[in-house]
């Protein structure tokens, strides 16, 4: 559940056009939260992976939603779990 609702998240910041934000203190506290989403997305993909019952999902729990692919694409664009 956590997971489809950071997903969601992601979704509604992802359709914000940061050209329609007032300034640029509202464009930085954007790609700091979806930043923060992001890093809470891939802490709960490893929570649930550490935890054999949860790698078999739900029917329809959007469990999948976020891939660990997805959210560490490559090694420039990954940001640490730990600030």
């Amino acid at each position: 559940m956590t997971l489809g609702c950071l997903h969601a998240a992601r979704e509604a910041l992802d359709r914000v056009d940061t050209s329609d934000l007032p300034n640029r203190c509202h464009t930085k506290a954007r790609t700091r939260l979806r930043n923060g989403i992001m890093q809470a997305s891939e802490h709960c993909i490893v929570e649930q992976a550490a935890e054999p019952d949860l790698l078999e999902p739900a029917h329809g729990s959007r469990w999948d939603d976020l891939s660990v692919e997805e959210s560490a694409s490559t090694p420039a664009n990954t940001t640490s779990l730990y600030l």
